[in-house]
Formats: C-alpha cells, structure tokens, sequence
C-alpha cells in the first residue's frame, strides 16, 4: 500500500518538517477521523508498523452508507427506468430510454427503445444470455456472457476483495480511499466523507475510461446514483445515464423473465444458413460451398470496434497454426467504405485470409440471415456445414481450446 500525503498528520507523512496551516486544517482533520474508523491511528514511533487499511472494512462502511447491509439483504427485486444520452464530439449520436427489471440472483431484462420504437433487449437468466434485437423481418439474436446481476457496483467489488489494493489519495479539496484491482488496473474511488463510490478510472480499447457516480438519492431506504456519466477523453466520448424511477421490491410483470429463441436461424448442431459474401478486394464470392471441407470461424467485425481489433493478434496466431490442418477464417466487415478496411490491414493486421465486405453495413440482409445484432459476431462451422459455436463460445481462450480439441493441441517442448 502507498499512502499519500495527509494534511495536518505529520506522523502520516514523510517529511516530518510540514505544518497544516489555513483551510486544509479541517479537511485533514476530516480525512483523519475517517482513517481512524477505518483502522488507521497515530504513530510517534516512525518505525513502528501501521495498520493496514483493509479493503473489505471500505466496502463495508460503503454498504452501510448506501442503507445498510441488512436492508440490501432483504432486496429480492430492482426496477429501474432511464434515458441514456451519448455524446460523440459534444454532438448527440444516440439517445434511447432504458427499462431494467432484476430479480436475484439470476434473472436480468434490460429493455432499450427510442422514441416508443423498440431497439433491443438484453436477457439474463440461469439458462439463457441472450442479446435480441429487431431484423428486417424477424428479431435477431446473440449470445452473451453469462453474469448474474448483481445489488450494487460496490456489491459486485465483495466478490473480487483478494484481488484489491487500498490507498488513500487526496486532492486540494477532497479526499478518497482508492481502490485498485490489480489485474485490470482499475482504480475505484471512494469519497472519505460520505464513503459512497465517487467514481471508476479504467482502461479500456478508445483509452482511459472515467465514470462518475453523481446525485445519489433515497429509494426505499437505499442509495442509488441517479446520475451516470462516463468519459472517454481520448475518443470524445461522452455516455450519460440518469434515472428517473428506481423501485426496489416491486412487482415484476410474469413475462418479463422468458425468452423465446426457438426461431432463430444459427443454431448451434444445425447446418449453418445458405448465405454468399462479397469478397473484399476482387469478384469472389464466399459462401457455403466454397468453405466446405474446412473448419471455418465466420467472422464479423469493424475498423472502429476495439473488442473486434482486439481479437486479430490471437486470431492471426490461430490461423497460422491451424491453417494447414483444415482451419480457415472468413473475416466480414461492416464499415462504410472499402479503402478503409484495405488501409487497415495494410498498416494494422495484414489478415492473410479470406476477406467480405457488407457495403450496407447493419442494413444488409445477411446481417439478419447469420444473426449479427452487435459486434464482435463469430460462428464456427464444421467441415460438413454444422454451426458448432457461436458469439463467445468461439472467441479467445474457448476457440482456442475447441481448435485444440478439434486438430490436436501442438506438441510443447520438454521441460
């Protein structure tokens, strides 16, 4: 742990010869009553150890300043409604009202819309993940990672206290109790006087990520932030939630928790849809016929999507190593124009596979037919044409392991 400088607490700090003078008095005074609740006392002796501000004591007084623990143990359900505003270049780039209904401890429903209009929905539940949004004809579907909802961020943080580092951070005004999981990096910041969670630094694919908690308020006896705001300097991204209704034990409408997906048209043990792609730089086509007899990971994907670049080292250390056995990739962007994707993998990822294009981006039929409703969108197909993964099932370390079970885990070299 690394403690940094503590006004008016010369034992605190490491040049004994400071003074508190003027109106850093009262909040080092501040800052030190709630060091001393939290564990931390006085030391005249400079080599005698001090206390360690333990992570798990932070949560806790968190917990009980937002209502208290065993309020938040009898929550059996949130409602919450919302609108969400982004902001790209101070300009508005999507504006949508949000429903979210949770029940504990597995089931979520997240329902998006702008202006009355349906946008997509997201499920959750001990059985199914699922993110479904309307096609042309039909809704789509996509799988997503399974994750149980959860009370509160601060709740969620229980559950990763071994991972966690505290220190205290203070500024000319405020003071904080940080802490940082060391495997992501992140740094969650808590304000030393009304011990709430003030806010999240990260690091995510655009850059640094800041998302502040703001105006929380009572409901039910809890305390929730009403004001949501996250930041993205290096993209000029700006995303703000506020809520206008939370309700915190009520009724949940009985069809809300079923999802039926029985209709859609990728379907892991069936054969794949007939679908044809445009290749990227020449008049071939790709399709059904051209791949069968290889192991091939459909993948769609764009320039501006992190999580999609994110993927390409692995991808490319995949296919080289796999090439030669049967593995093929098809590789499908979505961006507007050609010279774009060409440029990319002229200066970024040179793909040496199979590359398609869809010129009309999410409005192109096949968006629909292979279930593209959110990027990154990967289908593996076996060489006979059966889909046998799809979304996060063949990404990463699972497609990995399913390409090692598939053609033989390479030989590693003795110790």
């Amino acid at each position: 742990m690394h403690l940094l400088l503590i006004p008016g607490r010369r034992s605190l700090v490491s040049d004994k010869s400071l003074r508190c003078e003027g109106p850093r008095c009262l909040a080092g005074s501040t800052l030190l009553l709630v060091l001393s609740i939290l564990g931390w006392s006085d030391h005249s002796n400079a080599q005698e150890p001090k206390p360690v501000l333990q992570v798990a004591d932070v949560l806790k007084l968190a917990i009980a300043a937002m209502g208290g623990e065993s309020k938040w143990n009898e929550v059996q359900t949130i409602e919450f409604q919302s609108r969400s505003v982004t902001f790209i270049r101070d300009k508005i780039s999507q504006e949508f009202d949000r429903l979210r209904y949770q029940q504990f401890p597995a089931n979520e429903w997240i329902e998006e819309s702008q202006q009355g209009n349906w946008v997509r929905t997201i499920f959750r539940s001990a059985e199914k993940n699922l993110l479904s949004k309307p096609g042309k004809s039909r809704k789509i579907f996509s799988n997503l990672e399974p994750e149980a909802p959860t009370l509160s961020l601060v709740h969620s943080l229980l559950s990763k206290v071994k991972r966690l580092d505290a220190e205290v951070q203070t500024s000319k005004n405020n003071g904080y109790v940080a802490l940082i999981d060391r495997e992501s990096k992140a740094k969650y910041l808590f304000d030393l006087e009304s011990k709430l969670l003030d806010s999240i630094v990260s690091e995510g694919y655009y850059g640094q990520q800041i998302t502040l908690f703001r105006k929380y308020s009572s409901f039910d006896g809890l305390l929730f932030a009403t004001e949501i705001e996250t930041k993205v300097a290096t993209a000029e991204f700006v995303q703000r939630e506020t809520f206008s209704q939370i309700r915190v034990n009520g009724s949940i409408p009985e069809q809300v928790f079923h999802m039926d997906d029985s209709l859609r048209s990728v379907r892991v043990g069936a054969p794949a849809p007939e679908f044809s792609i445009q290749g990227l730089e020449d008049d071939q086509l790709i399709s059904n016929q051209s791949i069968k007899g290889k192991v091939t990971l459909l993948d769609f994907w764009a320039t501006w999507c992190g999580p999609c670049v994110a993927e390409l080292e692995s991808l490319t250390a995949l296919h080289k190593k796999f090439s030669e056995q049967g593995f093929a990739v098809v590789s499908v962007s979505l961006d507007e124009k050609r010279d774009t994707i060409i440029d990319f993998r002229k200066n970024r990822f040179a793909m040496a596979w199979l590359n398609g294009w869809l010129s009309d981006g999410f409005e192109s039929d096949l968006v629909e037919l292979l279930e593209v409703a959110s990027l990154p969108k990967t289908i593996l197909i076996d060489r006979d044409g059966t889909v046998l993964c799809v979304d996060g099932d063949c990404r990463g370390k699972e497609l990995t392991a399913r390409l090692e079970k598939i053609f033989g885990a390479p030989d590693r070299p003795s110790p």
